[in-house]
């Protein structure tokens, strides 16, 4: 069972090094390194040149794919159409593996019927997460609603079948992706690529499965493009934009008609719904209809509107 890890990557060569030296140090190795890279960014490429004879030497295959766009979507399909393993992992430049993630992930495809493993992401830089608890990860409600705290530590710890997993600790049987690519519609910074992904095998009938002991520390480095992290305010109408049209590409006709309801009236986390924004603004002393709720009913229409024009 060969073992693809798929890396798109831009303008963070030292974070670029630390991910291949964990992935170098790992229990089992993988049988080749996907890296994707811009064609621009000469420094990326230097590193996978310095890393590629040493790889080499370890029979390690490295598969430095090279692209023009550097769209997040654009690299994740070129880096699965390059990759040639039966199983295909992902992770991100800015995270650091535990030495035994591909061991781990491995023992979980012998059942044919899982097509996807994903486990829980450390976050060093946010102490208040790392010991905190929670009973419920990976999970989505039949309207629509979802539940992520893959950062969190799940109580009681075990395996558990989950509804998605987080793009920067995943891996998928190949043969479960065949025709599949990542959907080029959603917007910078591309947010909700692996639900798509997930609940389109889930529809399918594999199981995706979540264990918290495959772990990768995620240092969520400044982005090169695109908008950051922690500008919670631009990331408002792109997050609505891609949760409402992903989840109406993905539920059952009755289903799409509760989440409209749901949406729009209470929503999620940065994506607000009048009655949420109603609260928020009481408890907050805010006003009701800012910024937020503008952008947060700007992108759900807009992402109502990608979906109604891919029909």
């Amino acid at each position: 069972m060969d073992m693809s890890v798929i890396i798109p990557t831009y303008k963070r060569p030292d974070y670029l090094k630390r991910c291949f030296l964990s992935l170098l140090k790992q229990s089992s190795l993988p049988d080749e390194i996907v890296p994707v890279v811009v064609s621009d960014d000469v420094q990326t490429k230097k590193v996978c040149r310095d890393f590629e004879e040493r790889l080499r030497k370890m029979k390690i295959r490295l598969l430095c794919k090279s692209i023009n766009n550097p769209s997040f979507i654009n690299a994740l399909n070129c880096g699965l159409a390059y990759a040639s393993g039966d199983i295909v992992c992902f992770t991100d430049d800015d995270a650091e593996p535990f030495l035994d993630w591909l061991e781990k992930i491995k023992q979980h495809f012998k059942n044919e019927k899982i097509a996807g493993v994903g486990g829980r992401v450390v976050l060093p830089w946010k102490k208040d997460t790392l010991n905190k608890r929670c009973s419920t990860i990976g999970k989505k409600t039949w309207y629509g609603k979802f539940v992520g705290n893959h950062h969190l530590k799940l109580e009681p710890q075990r395996t558990i079948e989950v509804d998605h997993i987080r793009g920067v600790n995943m891996a998928f049987r190949r043969s479960s992706l065949e025709g599949y690519s990542f959907d080029e519609k959603l917007l910078e910074p591309w947010c909700c690529n692996e639900i798509d992904l997930c609940l389109h095998l889930k529809s399918r009938g594999w199981k995706i499965v979540y264990d918290p002991l495959i772990k990768v520390n995620h240092r969520s480095a400044p982005r090169k493009i695109n908008i950051q992290r922690d500008n919670v305010l631009e990331n408002i109408f792109p997050y609505s934009h891609n949760y409402t049209y992903i989840m109406l590409k993905n539920l059952s006709f009755a289903s799409k008609v509760i989440f409209v309801m749901y949406n729009f009236l209470i929503g999620q986390r940065h994506s607000l719904g009048l009655i949420t924004a109603f609260i928020d603004s009481l408890l907050n002393k805010r006003m009701l209809l800012g910024k937020e709720v503008f952008l947060s009913y700007r992108g759900k229409i807009e992402g109502t509107k990608t979906y109604l024009r891919q029909r």
